[in-house]
């Protein structure tokens, strides 16, 4: 795994997480239990604080960051998709944010919500509980149902899974 102290700040890994060996975890990172960060993530906790609640998954190439004096916090159960940006950002519980989705600075995210893929939420954007956000810019566009909501569960249950999956049986071939 890639874990890199910053300056006496060393990432703190919950119980049961999967680091893939190619992300970058870096300085102040918090990542809860049962996490799943992908092959090319980053979690740069070098000028700010980043703190991933448990059961979250960071997919392949996404990238968490913060500006000095802040943090990017993740609630429980959160799903950050391939190649997602979000810079220090305050994310509820249970959010999907997307493929490539981009979350600018100081955003609030309230709980139970989904950024659709390749949305972009401008600085200071609040985003209240149970809504499905779309465009550049990001808007609300309607009221997530119940079926959606359970339906993100899911999926992070499957990456929480994923993560004992990962650690017994990812085997490097060396030829």
């Amino acid at each position: 795994m890639a874990i890199y102290e910053f300056e006496g700040k060393k990432p703190q890994l919950g119980e049961g997480c999967y680091i893939h060996p190619s992300a970058s975890v870096i300085g102040d990172v918090w990542i809860g239990k049962k996490c799943f960060v992908g092959p090319g993530a980053v979690l740069r906790g070098d000028f700010g604080a980043i703190r991933i609640g448990d059961g979250t998954c960071v997919q392949d190439n996404a990238v968490v960051h913060a500006d000095p004096e802040f943090i990017a916090s993740f609630g429980r159960g959160c799903h950050l998709a391939h190649g997602a940006v979000v810079h220090h950002s305050d994310i509820g519980d249970n959010v999907l944010i997307g493929i490539g989705a981009i979350i600018l600075p100081q955003c609030r995210i309230g709980d139970d919500v989904l950024i659709a893929a390749g949305t972009l939420l401008t600085p200071n954007t609040q985003i209240p509980s149970g809504k499905m956000v779309m465009g550049r810019p990001g808007k609300v566009t309607k009221d997530l149902p119940p079926a959606m909501i359970d339906f993100i569960r899911l999926g992070n249950l499957a990456y929480q899974e994923l993560t004992g999956r990962y650690r017994s049986g990812l085997k490097l071939i060396e030829e």
